[in-house]
């Protein structure tokens, strides 16, 4: 979140709070077992030298899924209990909105700040993948320490 210069730091700490906790009430986590490869593409007969000598080519990991559900506020929906006015709604409802983008940058800042960089710090993570999907659609960020 932006601090605006006539924002003292109790009050921003205290907006920024308040923005976290009405965007994030918790979240579910699953383990998936999976397996990558350590090394460049090889013939079976070069994987088994590599066994033979110790050197991993294929690496069984598990990892964790975390899924966090944030809503935008911006994007809400009102509408009365008819169909004419729940296709208004759905008309009126806009990706460009500036308040939609302006909160949905918030959002990515406020979980990078709270999230990515907590368990690359925590756990000792080089690379995080955030699969996210928005009002802009889907999209992969891939966090990695320089």
């Amino acid at each position: 979140m932006d601090r605006p210069a006539s924002e003292n730091e109790p009050e921003f700490i205290d907006r920024l709070v308040k923005f976290t906790q009405a965007k994030i009430g918790g979240y579910s986590i699953s383990h998936v077992s999976g397996r990558f490869r350590a090394a460049d593409i090889k013939t079976r007969e070069e994987v088994g030298k590599m066994f033979s000598l110790g050197a991993p080519y294929l690496i069984d990991e598990t990892t964790a899924v975390a899924r966090f559900i944030i809503p935008c506020h911006s994007s809400v929906l009102e509408y009365e209990n008819d169909f004419k006015s729940i296709g208004a709604a759905l008309d009126a409802s806009r990706k460009e909105d500036p308040s939609l983008v302006r909160e949905v940058r918030q959002i990515r800042r406020l979980f990078y700040h709270l999230f990515v960089e907590a368990v690359a710090r925590t756990v000792g993570e080089q690379e995080i993948w955030l699969l996210e999907q928005s009002p802009f659609g889907q999209r992969l960020y891939v966090w990695a320490r320089k």
